[in-house]
């Protein structure tokens, strides 16, 4: 897998009196269960990415020891382009207030043969179209997604990328 990787966490689950708000917001940020989703948790899940992102930025890199050369999401089969919510949440990683920062490369990866397969880690699961290989291929590639467990699409999206 990745040689180094930042979870950045908010949502704390189900509580003892019931759902926690921040799990709400996970929920309803992209529409749960069929209803639509809540423009204004996405906005609230973007500012904090945001913010969190841009003061830390330093620490982050440093820790890293690079800054990433390029910002892809983990995209789904149902939305697998640019519209897909957890987009807008990659997006809130780039350089808000740091006007001289250089501009971050974005790719999107695509579901590929093996995307059929639920709950279970695959190699075919994303593909990386060659017209971005050259920002993939050798680069530190930041991978945003707003889920993870031990058999996310995550780690398949790290093998697809030649990170796992």
């Amino acid at each position: 897998m990745a040689d180094r990787t930042i979870l950045l966490t908010y949502a704390i689950g189900n509580m003892p009196g019931g759902r926690h708000q921040s799990a709400h917001h996970m929920l309803t940020y992209k529409g749960y269960r069929g209803t639509p989703p809540v423009h204004e948790c996405s906005e609230d899940l973007q500012l904090m990415i945001s913010v969190m992102v841009d003061m830390h930025r330093t620490c982050l890199q440093s820790w890293l020891g690079h800054p990433w050369d390029a910002l892809t999401f983990v995209p789904s089969k149902e939305r697998p382009d640019a519209t897909h919510p957890v987009a807008a949440l990659a997006n809130a990683t780039l350089p808000k207030f740091n006007f001289a920062a250089a501009p971050t490369p974005k790719f999107l990866m695509r579901p590929g043969p093996g995307s059929d397969i639920k709950r279970k880690m695959t190699a075919d699961r994303f593909e990386v179209d060659v017209q971005w290989r050259e920002r993939v291929d050798g680069k530190h590639v930041l991978i945003v997604d707003d889920t993870r467990n031990r058999d996310h699409p995550m780690y398949s999206a790290m093998v697809a990328l030649g990170l796992g």
